[in-house]
């Protein structure tokens, strides 16, 4: 039998290392950096070519043609010659411009005066930017200066921010010779390393600081402002970012905020513009926001970033009328692309385009130039993206023939065919149509009508060409995404057949041989079981199942839930007993599937199934009630997130009645920590135990006091921050030291040789359901096998009641009720498969428990987009920002549900046995398998089938148009579920590996001991 166990061990082992490998492969494959082009734009970009000869010197410095001789040389001019580009982190758009025609909310408006009459008089234009996903910091400053749509794992590099190596607009400054100085956010001194004269950087991380991090930068603003020595001054402010993940778009300190940002323009427009009316300021936002604060996915709020230019003449800025109507132009005046910044910036101060944008020039900024200067603009942004296009699609025809030479065709003939073949070849005869009426306007005349159809013709191209290549900014690299999509069915198929000879070895009928009652699943339940996770994995192929996928895991649990109550219903008979006689009855089994079972004990004992059955539908009736009560707390998802629900009542109500509610649902939970500790263990270490878990409870009363006091703004934030923190640590440092003494010292310290306490507080002490195991002697595989059950069950209750602990402290607010639920949940459930033992098959509690922590994961009000990730959580009881701690937490955060259901799979293994054959190896090892391979097999399994499916659903949709809106978040979380299940399996695996281990050797000395004993007394 150990063979046995040790194969199954090693396919096990060997399907995860597949895995593994598998999803690295896939995963750098279908995300790769990019494909860009080589080099940096020089002087010779101002040219129309496709390519240029290799003796010019591409890095060649802008300013070696010298301002008398721009135009000449390059046949552009700069517009400005001074620059402060203002970012407002997590600034929406909608805030300062409005939304639908409809100007801001009346208290925005008057946060921000001055901005507004900026708009009012024409003195500022305003854009609605529109950002890629995934809308995090780095990426974004990536899209606004080199004008490429930053590769979707940048939201990973998010946290450790690596040096911007391609072309983009700040080197393109540098080498023009301006001096540089940055404020702000250190993702820019991260991204241009050794570009700025002078510096001065702050963490963007640290989400609790809303003051002194913006205070860090404008303590150095009127000191730089009256100097002229730089030409570029970045500033970035990350309080209004901070503000909306503490407390939301409605945060009361969000007015205030925007005010001190209406002061800081004010500033700048009142001194440098003033001074020098060839300056210009730049605001923008990298992204915007959530209602919760959130941001990193791809809705409305998140993408709507802000652009606003502003200049001390009004003439310079005028929004000119909007190009014709199509499919990819923009649909209003006033929206735009965020990439869009970097072609127009770059002509504005006369330096060449990065190689690699994609951005498209906005015209109303360059409306106050001469009609040559307007055309001559739009022709090298034109060019500049046919070089991208060039690259994206080599086998173009037309393409090939411009850059071979520039033939201009017939106008008509152009215009009749430019909407014919492939998107490559219809932008490009879009490009040739424009080049046409340029050249025909310069021929003859310079009229103003052709000049508008010559501008009209650039747009038409311009638009939607930059929409395109933004959307295909990524290749695949075909042999690794095959390696890594056959290696993960490989280890699918490994992990599947691993499950089903489990489940064969581990169940069976009614043998009178063994004297084992084990009850076979229905065949309801079993397809069921199989039935929802094929519907679940055919979800995927569709953008509405993944973007609410919330609502398939709850009626996957619920109609589980439905069956198990069919199932228990079933059984009602008052009229039957189930009596287990002593050793040579043959009694006759009375109906449905409640056997006669020897006992060796030779005893009589009697157990009503009328009773049984009662109870296990009033638990299954409950834990119904408990799933109803989740799903209405939050409106997960997308599409119907916006609805109320109880807990964005609770977040709008006054901050005392969460504040009673924490307290009420963190004292419940206590109460149920403190009366989980096992009996099984010797009386100073449960006395211990309780003690840590309540401590930890105190300090969380406090953290939770200091919560309320800033919440309320009863006191100020640098009060109370201090208390929240040392509290917090403490609390760390309490689980920290409960967690890691429970696993070392537990198994050692169980109670194993011992009838007269029961191994958990969940033992049923009735009839033939409850067995005195340990009346078994010392030595036996019987004392091994409850030892290491007590033992994992012992770790198992602290592990769940640290994680609770831990939770409270972590989980916003309004989701201490749903945490006290999931609680709840777990012990009915753990309650419910022990009551009902023999009735339903191991793999039941295991795929029960997984499917609990999947839907509880919603429950708690994440989503499969980014901007559900509780970042302001991830900075609790941390002085500094640290990757790893704030990364850590924030996983723990996010997955605290299906972590607390994993850990809850070692309550699960306490099971009662009907055990009566002392010589049947393999009867008294089979527990092995049972108890300590299939809960580790079962969830690698089913998360292996989601992993592989979506793996296939994500390669298939990659030209879908919400790939990476829908598909590539969903798969990042897939991703990280499967870290999860990593995480929980090995919890798993080493608390049942450790307790095997010591308990055996305890045996060994137990049995060493009986020896001697017997040799002195012989």
């Amino acid at each position: 039998m150990a063979s046995v166990f040790l194969k199954f061990a090693t396919l096990g082992s060997l399907a995860l290392l597949v895995q593994m490998v598998g999803l690295v492969l896939f995963v750098l494959g279908f995300f790769p950096v990019k494909p860009t082009l080589d080099g940096n734009s020089g002087p010779e970009s101002f040219s129309p070519a496709c390519e240029f000869d290799s003796s010019q010197k591409v890095d060649e410095p802008v300013d070696t043609y010298g301002d008398d001789s721009r135009v000449e040389s390059v046949g552009f001019p700069a517009k400005y010659d001074r620059l402060v580009f203002m970012v407002i982190d997590g600034l929406p758009a909608e805030f300062v411009l409005g939304r639908d025609g409809k100007p801001p909310a009346r208290d925005l408006q008057l946060a921000m005066p001055y901005t507004q009459n900026l708009l009012a008089t024409g003195s500022a234009l305003g854009y609605h930017a529109k950002a890629a996903p995934p809308t995090v910091t780095m990426p974004r400053l990536k899209a606004m200066t080199s004008g490429a749509i930053a590769g979707f794992l940048d939201v990973a590099y998010n946290f450790n921010t690596k040096e911007l190596l391609e072309d983009n607009l700040i080197d393109q400054l540098a080498r023009a010779g301006w001096q540089m100085v940055m404020l702000g956010d250190e993702t820019w001194l991260k991204l241009f390393p050794n570009r700025f004269h002078r510096l001065d950087g702050v963490n963007s991380f640290y989400v609790k600081d809303t003051v002194e991090v913006d205070n860090n930068v404008t303590r150095h603003l009127d000191v730089e402002l009256e100097k002229d020595d730089w030409k570029l001054l970045v500033l970035h402010y990350l309080g209004l970012d901070h503000v909306g993940h503490i407390g939301g778009r409605s945060s009361p300190l969000m007015v205030s905020k925007l005010r001190e940002m209406d002061t800081i323009i004010t500033r700048i427009h009142q001194t440098v513009l003033s001074r020098d009316p060839q300056s210009l300021l730049v605001v923008v936002s990298d992204h915007g926001m959530t209602d919760g604060g959130n941001h990193g996915g791809a809705t409305y709020q998140e993408t709507d970033a802000l652009a606003l230019f502003i200049s001390k003449s009004s003439s310079d800025l005028k929004l000119g009328a909007a190009p014709e109507a199509s499919p990819n132009s923009r649909p209003s005046d006033n929206e735009a692309y965020q990439v869009d910044l970097v072609p127009t910036l770059a002509l504005l101060l006369g330096v060449p385009i990065p190689k690699n944008s994609v951005g498209a020039l906005l015209p109303p900024l360059f409306s106050s130039l001469t009609p040559k200067l307007q055309l001559r603009a739009l022709e090298l942004n034109s060019w500049q993206l046919l070089r991208i296009m060039r690259k994206r699609s080599p086998r173009s025809r037309c393409i090939s023939d411009m850059c071979g030479e520039v033939e201009l065709i017939n106008v008509n003939q152009s215009a009749s065919s430019s909407e014919s073949g492939d998107d490559a070849d219809k932008f490009c005869r879009r490009l040739n149509l424009a080049l046409v009426k340029h050249n025909y306007w310069a021929q003859n005349g310079e009229k103003t009508r052709d000049f508008e159809e010559a501008k009209e013709a650039y747009l038409h191209f311009l638009q939607p060409t930059s929409v395109w290549l933004a959307r295909g900014s990524t290749q695949k690299l075909f042999g690794l995404v095959v390696t890594g999509a056959s290696l993960l069915l490989i280890s699918t198929v490994l992990f599947l057949t691993g499950v089903f000879q489990l489940s064969k070895k581990t169940s069976g009928s009614f043998s009178s041989q063994s004297g084992r009652s084990i009850q076979a699943a229905s065949p309801l339940l079993k397809l069921v079981a199989i039935g929802e996770v094929c519907l679940h994995s055919a979800s995927f192929g569709s953008s509405s199942f993944v973007e609410e996928e919330q609502f398939t895991w709850h009626f996957m649990l619920s109609t589980l839930f439905v069956v198990l109550l069919r199932d228990s219903c079933q059984q009602f008979n008052p009229g039957n007993k189930l009596r287990i006689v002593g050793s040579g009855s043959s009694n006759r089994v009375p109906a449905g599937r409640h056997k006669t079972i020897e006992s060796q004990s030779g005893g009589q004992f009697q157990a009503t199934t009328s009773k049984r059955t009662v109870k296990e539908v009033l638990q299954i009736c409950l834990l119904l009630t408990f799933a109803r009560t989740l799903r209405s707390w939050h409106r997960s998802g997308v599409n119907w997130a916006h609805l109320p629900d109880v807990a964005k009542t609770l977040e709008n109500s006054h901050p005392a009645v969460t504040a009673c509610i924490r307290a009420a649902c963190l004292l419940i939970i206590t109460m149920l920590c403190r009366w989980l500790v096992p009996k099984s263990l010797p009386r100073f270490v449960r006395r211990v135990t309780k003690a840590c878990l309540t401590l930890t409870a105190v300090l969380i009363y406090i953290y939770y006091t200091c919560d309320f006091l800033r919440a309320a703004a009863i006191s100020e934030a640098w009060r109370i921050e201090p208390w929240a923190t040392i509290s917090a640590q403490g609390i760390y440092l309490l689980l920290g030291a409960t967690f890691l003494s429970a696993f070392t010292l537990f198994p050692w310290l169980i109670i194993c040789n011992s009838g007269t306490e029961s191994p958990s507080r969940f033992q049923e002490k009735e009839g033939a359901f409850y067995v005195m195991s340990l009346q078994e002697e010392p030595g036996t595989e019987f004392f091994l096998e409850n030892g290491v059950r007590r033992s994992m069950d012992a770790v198992g209750t602290v592990f769940v009641s640290c994680w609770c602990l831990l939770q409270l402290l972590l989980q916003q607010p309004v989701n201490a009720a749903p945490l006290t639920i999931l609680l709840l949940q777990l012990l009915l459930t753990v309650t419910l498969f022990r009551t009902a033992q023999g009735s339903f098959p191991r793999w039941t509690s295991v795929l029960t428990l997984h499917w609990l922590g999947a839907s509880g994961h919603f429950g708690l009000g994440n989503s499969n987009t980014l901007a559900t990730v509780d970042v302001a959580g991830a900075y609790i009881g941390l002085s500094s920002h640290s990757t790893l701690l704030s990364g850590t937490l924030a996983f723990f955060i996010t997955y605290g549900s299906p972590l607390l259901y994993m850990q809850g799979l070692l309550l699960s293994v306490h099971q009662k046995k009907l055990e009566t054959r002392k010589d049947d190896l393999e009867l008294r090892q089979r527990w092995l398998m049972e108890d300590l391979l299939l809960p580790c097999y079962l969830p690698l399994a089913m998360n292996s089938v989601v992993l592989t499916v979506f793996t296939g659903v994500l390669y298939l949709m990659q030209d879908h148009l919400f790939i990476w809106s829908v598909f590539s978040p969903k798969y990042l979380y897939v991703v990280a579920t499967t870290i999860c299940t990593y995480l929980g399996t090995l919890i798993f695996a080493a608390v049942g590996g450790y307790s095997f281990m010591v308990i055996s050797k305890r045996m060994q000395r137990t049995k060493k001991g009986n020896k001697a004993e017997t040799t002195k007394l012989e």
